[in-house]
């Protein structure tokens, strides 16, 4: 009786060491709500209403609407199939926009062959119905691998939507690419409705994204590829091309984005100001894709699209050898002494932060997947291959451009997050800006974690722990981290790709455990 009590009080400190996991910081306010069970539950989507959080959740495996309360708590929840949605529909986005919630999702018509886009509008209020099933565009397919795919973007003052549905790749050598694009404004009205041709040859013009201004102009970014028989070596083989349309989708206006002195852009990414003009920015290489040597800045005026400034400027030694070894650092001055060009690798652009003072701080970090095959013999002869896939990513980095496009000045934010198998959902970082800092959500290891100055030998526990957090970086380039909390290896973990952040600089948290989860809030000092 007196084993049987034990094994029932361990069992109860077992499930209960998350619940005790708390977050702690010096510069921001944290509230964490109670516990949630995750027992054949999941979340999808976090997103944020006008005065509540929700969640798109699967609640015993069945998908549903979650309307949380201001302690974070589940207030009430609405079953989505098959009340609200028809069964075998597909969601393709869930968003909270002018106090309700759209539902866009899709269905395949196959004795048809049609993929029909659909949406639904939920009152943020009280959830209930406001309009049902609307039809909002359809796409012709031949094959349902190659049946079109549909996107939907908000402007950014939140007052336009727009839904772009990429048509099925059409087969022939020079057909042309066709998008359907659909504006929505914030009384859910459609302000136009145009089916925009791409004008290079579907196979060659890779669309890598498109954005809506707040004036429900669209602007379409892609690659064009040139053909082999026209790639030179040491030359860029492909151009990123801004197709822009200001008149409702009835036409499009072409902008090349390239860099003098044959540099290849490897990252890039826009905004549109105020103005109307277009600020461009990202990463270039003087050797291939993939690698960074530098960042440029672009601005291009709207009406006419010509150049207004073009900078472009290689990092210098120290940016490029910062966190690295003496042993390291001395190799890499020594292939610069051979005149060989050195250069970061597998950077990606994640945000670009407009500055009050008219500049930019252009956000990238260290991101690279790789795949590993093993093969084993067993004694009994029997062969096992198995299939790793390897998610990494590592540092940030931060690039201060003036308004003029000089570079002010560089810093890299110190992070090593690996995993396996997993899609990297545990990594990567989540970013607010309130008033003149940024602030940096991520999980890092101890070890890894530079700018937290742990001691291998004399500060062990917190060196080999895995710890949330809190990086500031003001617009002078002025780093300071803390960590808010060790996470224990059963306790909940915060995810930093299900995060949400508000305009006011608030940022909802989602940790989960094994046995469940929790939100919480954020608020900088």
């Amino acid at each position: 009786m007196i084993k049987q009590a034990l094994h029932i009080l361990l069992a109860f400190v077992f499930a209960n060491t998350a619940y005790a996991q708390e977050f702690e910081s010096n510069n921001l306010s944290i509230e964490i709500g109670e516990p949630n069970s995750t027992k054949k539950n999941s979340l999808a989507q976090l997103f944020v209403g006008d005065d509540n959080v929700f969640s798109r959740s699967y609640i015993k495996r069945k998908a549903h609407l979650v309307k949380y309360d201001e302690d974070l708590q589940v207030e009430s929840t609405l079953l989505l199939y098959p009340e609200i949605l028809p069964k075998k529909s597909y969601i393709e986005r869930t968003i909270a926009f002018n106090g309700a919630i759209i539902i866009f999702y899709s269905i395949l018509d196959k004795p048809n062959k049609t993929n029909n886009l659909y949406y639904t509008i939920i009152d943020q209020a009280d959830m209930s119905t406001l309009e049902s099933g609307v039809s909002l565009m359809e796409l012709e397919y031949t094959s349902k691998r190659n049946s079109g795919n549909f996107d939907i973007s908000m402007s950014r003052d939140s007052s336009k939507l727009m839904i772009f549905a990429n048509t099925p790749m059409a087969r022939s050598r020079n057909a042309k690419d066709e998008a359907q694009v659909v504006v929505m404004n914030e009384e859910f009205e459609i302000l136009w409705d145009q089916v925009v041709t791409i004008p290079h040859a579907d196979r060659d013009f890779i669309i890598e994204q498109y954005k809506v201004d707040n004036d429900g102009n669209l602007f379409i970014v892609g690659r064009l590829y040139k053909q082999k028989s026209m790639r030179s070596k040491g030359k860029p083989g492909s151009t990123y091309k801004i197709l822009a349309s200001y008149d409702e989708g009835e036409s499009l206006e072409e902008i090349d984005v390239e860099l003098s002195s044959n540099k290849f852009i490897s990252e890039f990414d826009f905004l549109v100001t105020k103005s109307g003009n277009l600020i461009c920015t990202g990463l270039y290489s003087n050797e291939s894709y993939g690698r960074a040597a530098g960042a440029f800045y672009l601005e291009i005026e709207a009406e006419t699209l010509d150049y207004l400034v073009e900078q472009k400027e290689d990092f210098d030694l120290d940016f490029l050898t910062e966190g690295l070894t003496e042993k390291q650092t001395k190799k890499v001055k020594k292939k610069m002494d051979k005149g060989k060009s050195v250069e970061f690798a597998n950077f990606k652009v994640r945000n670009i932060v407009q500055k009050a003072d008219g500049g930019l701080v252009m956000v990238a970090e260290h991101h690279y997947v790789y795949t590993t095959t093993t093969t084993t013999t067993g004694a009994n002869g029997v062969t096992t291959t198995t299939t790793t896939t390897h998610y990494i990513y590592g540092d940030i980095i931060l690039v201060s451009f003036s308004e003029e496009g000089e570079i002010e000045w560089t810093k890299t934010v110190p992070k090593y997050q690996y995993s396996t198998n997993d899609g990297g959902y545990k990594s990567g970082f989540e970013l607010t800006v309130k008033g003149d800092k940024m602030h940096f959500y991520y999980v890092n290891w101890g070890k890894f974690a530079e700018d937290l100055e742990y001691d291998k030998r004399t500060d062990r526990d917190n060196y080999r722990a895995l710890h949330f957090v809190h990086e500031t970086v003001d617009l002078d380039g002025e780093l300071d981290a803390e960590s808010m909390g060790t996470i224990e290896k059963r306790g909940l973990r915060p995810l930093p790709k299900k995060f949400v952040t508000l305009r006011n600089g608030q940022t909802i948290i989602y940790m989960v455990g094994k046995r469940e989860y929790k939100l919480g809030i954020i608020t900088p000092n």
